[in-house]
């Protein structure tokens, strides 16, 4: 039992590194300097920044979130980015690894699926913060997020020879979306969330269908009257990102469904279904 915690110790780390690396590179997403090129350093004074200012959350700690040149004080974002993704890459092990002895029996599908969500939370996180940020979503991530669900969505068929009802998911979602977006003359919903809702829906299944895609707007209510109350602003007109509603609704939906609380959710899905069958 112990050792299954080392694993997750060495995974938290592993996520803080992997968080520092993904600041680098929504940073760099407004700029024309390419995430691989050039050291790191200070968005303020250019200070090329030593290897002890690159150690994740740490750096931040010790030097009291300041520059350690010019004293600028450093965005909040770079410690929050990089806790997060070890909170996520660490919840995540944790639901799907039971056991030490698990690793040793998962199949290659297994190891894949993991990877691949492992793949999409660093995704999720960059999608989440630069929406926020700018309420715009990359198109990369976008492809990214679409192709993962597509490979997902094919080992769930691999294993199984039968359709995963996730596609369905996929449309609803993204075709309600659609005509949202296509009624309100792309004012209230943007094109990336209707491409958000497509990709993401692969993961859930239909039975999901209604708290996932409702849970979106739930969340994206609560989050605009925040918003109104801390802006002191009114103004229904007021653009706020919604991409980020999605993704929380997703890391919840996604995390019941590891939690396997598929047997209550039998009960209100074929309730509705018996009722619309009447």
């Amino acid at each position: 039992m112990d050792a299954i915690y080392y694993i997750l110790g060495i995974i938290f780390i592993l996520g803080l590194g992997i968080g520092s690396f993904l600041n680098v590179v929504l940073f760099r997403m407004t700029t024309e300097k390419k995430f691989w090129n050039g050291r790191s350093e200070c968005m303020s004074c250019h200070h090329t920044l030593e290897w002890y200012e690159l150690i994740p959350l740490f750096s931040y700690i010790i030097q009291r979130g300041r520059c350690r040149e010019c004293e600028v004080k450093l965005s909040l974002q770079y410690p929050l980015v990089e806790l997060l993704t070890a909170i996520l890459f660490t919840g995540f092990a944790y639901l799907y690894i039971p056991d030490l002895i698990s690793l040793y029996t998962f199949t290659p599908i297994q190891y894949i699926r993991g990877l691949i969500i492992y793949i999409l939370i660093t995704q999720l996180i960059i999608v989440f913060v630069y929406d926020l940020q700018y309420q715009l979503i990359s198109v990369i991530q976008l492809r990214a997020i679409q192709i993962l669900g597509l490979i997902y969505f094919c080992l769930e068929y691999y294993q199984t020879r039968i359709m995963p009802d996730s596609l369905i998911t996929a449309l609803l979602s993204a075709g309600i979306v659609l005509f949202l977006y296509i009624i309100t003359k792309k004012q209230g919903i943007g094109w990336g969330d209707v491409e958000l809702f497509a990709g993401l829906g692969l993961f859930i299944p239909l039975m999901w269908f209604v708290p996932f895609f409702f849970g979106s707007f739930l969340i994206g209510m609560i989050w605009g009257i925040i918003v109104m109350l801390m802006n002191r602003n009114s103004s229904l007109k007021q653009k706020i990102a919604f991409g980020p509603s999605i993704i929380l609704s997703f890391v919840i939906i996604y995390t019941l469904i590891q939690v396997q609380l598929v047997p209550s959710t039998n009960i209100w899905y074929y309730w509705i279904i018996y009722n619309i069958s009447k």
